[in-house]
């Protein structure tokens, strides 16, 4: 396994800087990402760092749900309509690829919004 996440992006969020993720808020793409599907998966590039951050199925639905400006809760509808998951499950995770995305300074939180679990 390699380095942690923080050794090798240093210029990122931290884990323990991560906002705790509420229903209500909202992301969207960091300014240097562009995004691209190849057969139905998502491919994430970083034009700062020169590197890419793959999305299966589900993590794309998640991806063009952040770029249309919805909230965590609508992402997690999205999924769960869209895919075969109970929601819970959906939900955790939705917040574990988003704090990936955030700690890998992916996205940014536009809007908190209310914490909930």
């Amino acid at each position: 396994m390699g380095a942690p996440i923080a050794a090798r992006y240093p210029d990122r969020v931290r884990i323990e800087e991560i906002p705790t993720l509420g229903r209500e808020t909202r992301l969207r793409p960091a300014p240097r990402i562009r995004c691209r599907e190849v057969g139905g998966e998502a491919v994430l590039l970083d034009l700062g760092a020169g590197t890419y951050f793959g999305l299966n199925a589900t993590g794309t639905v998640i991806w063009r749900c952040v770029e249309g400006g919805a909230s965590l809760a609508e992402a997690e509808a999205a999924v769960t309509g869209k895919f075969d998951i109970e929601p819970q499950r959906a939900w955790a995770d939705l917040v574990e690829l988003v704090a990936n995305l955030l700690e890998r300074g992916l996205v940014v939180v536009e809007s908190a919004g209310r914490v909930t679990g």
